[in-house]
This record gives structure tokens, sequence and C-alpha cells, in this order.
């Protein structure tokens, strides 16, 4: 019996750092056991800072839109939790609101994300420090986190 890929939602400096560089993230973006889903705004994001400032091969975004492990969810899928990610981001991380819509309104196991501080109210609780979403407001030392 097949074992059930965990499902995370991504942001674009995974990606990117999934195919630029050979770590944890291009690791599990390679392992098949993982299914990244992504908004179409985080994979056009990602594309720019492959080819753009990274000076990458538009092949490494052709890889990384093949790869069986990366879904691209269109806006209209979780347009619905806009209002709701909205209001649990805050207007300092309005970039991040389409992510947190996605993972609102899709069944996952939690999102992976680049940042140095990020409301931990978004996606439960905080994997750093363990307080709970509706009280906790953190900066993780390590900016990679998945919760």
């Amino acid at each position: 019996m097949r074992k059930k890929r965990m499902v995370l939602v991504a942001d674009a400096g995974v990606l990117v750092s999934a195919i630029a560089y050979r770590g944890l993230e291009s690791t599990v973006l390679r392992s098949r056991r993982f299914r990244l889903l992504v908004t179409r705004n985080v994979f056009e994001e990602v594309a720019r800072t492959l080819t753009r400032k990274l000076g990458l091969p538009e092949e490494a975004v052709a890889e990384l839109a093949e790869s069986p492990a990366v879904e691209v969810v269109e806006g209209t899928l979780f347009e619905s939790r806009l209002e709701q990610a909205g209001s649990l981001m805050g207007r300092r991380h309005m970039p991040d609101v389409p992510t947190v819509a996605l993972s609102l309104a899709v069944a996952n196991d939690g999102i992976w994300y680049w940042k140095a501080r990020l409301r931990s109210g978004a996606a439960g609780s905080c994997s750093s420090c363990s307080k709970a979403a509706s009280t906790a407001s953190c900066a993780p030392a390590a900016s990679n986190k998945y919760i």
C-alpha cells in the first residue's frame, strides 16, 4: 500500500531554495513524499527570481513546473478565504495573504515558508514557541519554518 503524500502549502522562498540550492528543500521537492501547493502568484515570483535575480536558465523553471511534487493552484479555489486570511495576517504581511488563504481553503498538513517574521495565527500554533495561535505573534530565530 502506498503512503499518502504530505500536503504542504509553500511560499516562493521554499521553491527558490529547492531549485537553486541542494539542501532540505531540494530533498523534499525530489522525494515524491510531499505535494507542495502554491498560488499562481507564488509560482510567477519563483520564476522571476530564478531567471532574473539568480540567472538560472529557463530550464530551472520548467523543471519546477513539470515536477509532480508541485501543484499551482488558481485563485478561484481560495478567493473566498482571502478576507479571513487578511485578518489573520495583518497589513504587514499582505503579500502572504493568498498563500494563507490557500492553506485555509484546502486540506493540508501545514505551511512551509521562508520569512523572518510571520504571525502564527495563520496556521495554528507557532512551531518555534508553541504558543496558541490566538495569542502568539512571534519572530522565530530560524527563518525556514514548517508550521
